[in-house]
């Protein structure tokens, strides 16, 4: 028996596995308590650092756009999860914006890790107010 996802993998033994080679026995029975190989989920956590910028005000249209991603465990990557949000910001006047992403627009596909946890290091488009 082997595997490499998550799960439990039995062995399948059968009485019919096994003969009796002894000729002093006639009558043997193989009773069979099978084995298995389990393989937990392991846990991990995926910190997501939305981008900033910060900038003097000038009129025009500024926009901050993705994040970087940071996984505690390296058999988890990127492919296994799903991100499901915006993660752009834009602004004009003076002021911050926050990009505002949540653990719940990140989705772990894979089985294999339970316990995904999302962390968000918030970021902003912050537009300084300039003198005049």
């Amino acid at each position: 028996m082997s595997g490499t996802d998550a799960g439990t993998y039995p062995m399948e033994l059968t009485p019919e596995d096994f003969t009796n080679d002894n000729p002093n026995f006639t009558d043997v029975e193989f009773v069979i308590v099978d084995g298995a190989l389990k393989i937990n989920p392991i846990g991990v956590t995926v910190t997501i650092t939305e981008h900033s910028d910060t900038t003097d005000y000038d009129g025009q249209l500024h926009t901050v756009t993705g994040y970087d991603v940071a996984i505690s465990d390296p058999l988890y990557t990127e492919a296994y999860f799903t991100f499901s949000g915006n993660a752009t910001v834009s602004g004009t006047d003076a002021g911050t914006y926050p990009m505002e992403l949540t653990a719940d627009n990140f989705t772990n596909d894979n089985p294999n890790f339970e316990n995904v946890e999302f962390v968000i290091v918030n970021g902003a488009l912050k537009i300084n107010p300039i003198g005049v």
